[in-house]
């Protein structure tokens, strides 16, 4: 292997490593966010409870009072019986404490089925807040987990950098600057290669085959681009 050929086969392991490493870092946000989406749902449904337990505790009080007023007003109705003579009258007065009674039965029996409905809720919302809270610790932990690997990519990064530095001062300028070409294209952030073996006459990144002036020319150590990706081409 020619010595030109190592020296950019251990820049190129260098900067790989650099765009793998990169690739993690630009994900740290995004996996952040999504830990955080997920405690927001979690606290979003105990919300939706909370306000359901709410609305619940309202209707039953508007039944309470609904019921007081007929309470009140059959009450009413009753102290006047006493006083009333005409028989028409009398009937009218105990038509009105009979429907006053099936009004309060009628509210009643709803107002059991909203008790029991808000205590279901209870309960939901209890569970509810232990699982946001659950969710509240895990998204710490996540995002917690997502700054220490980013603090970690950043430290790689700079001492990959500087390897990278060293790497490329012993290349020779034009042979580095048409591999830095290579690498700023479609390769920017991809993890393949650009410098790859001539394999059984066919190139190492896209495997076309190479004409046999093409592989000969690999062989003594000439710089030789695929004229289909225009990866670096080396004989091992």
């Amino acid at each position: 292997m020619q010595d030109w050929t190592v020296k950019l086969l251990a820049l190129q392991e260098i900067d790989l490593q650099l765009t793998k490493i990169n690739g993690q870092l630009a994900q740290v946000p995004l996996k952040q966010e999504e830990a955080e989406a997920l405690y927001q749902n979690e606290n979003q449904a105990c919300e939706k409870t909370r306000q359901q337990v709410k609305e619940g505790e309202v209707a039953l009080r508007q039944l309470d009072n609904e019921i007081t007023m007929l309470q009140n007003k059959k009450r009413d109705f009753q102290s006047k019986t006493a006083l009333i003579k005409n028989n028409d009258e009398y009937r009218a007065a105990l038509l009105h404490i009979e429907s006053c009674d099936h009004s309060i039965k009628t509210l009643e029996d709803q107002q059991l089925e909203k008790m029991l409905e808000l205590d279901q809720l209870k309960e939901q919302y209890e569970q509810d807040k232990k699982d946001m809270e659950q969710a509240k610790a895990r998204a710490e932990i996540v995002k917690q987990e997502y700054a220490t690997l980013a603090e970690n990519c950043r430290e790689q990064i700079d001492i990959l950098t500087a390897e990278a530095e060293k790497a490329a001062a012993e290349i020779e300028p034009e042979l580095l600057s048409r591999y830095r070409q290579l690498r700023s294209g479609r390769n920017r952030n991809s993890g393949r290669p650009c410098v790859v073996p001539l394999i059984d006459g066919s190139c190492g990144r896209c495997r076309m085959r190479m004409t046999p002036q093409t592989c000969q020319d690999t062989a003594n150590g000439k710089v030789v681009s695929c004229p289909e990706c225009a990866a670096i081409l080396y004989s091992e």
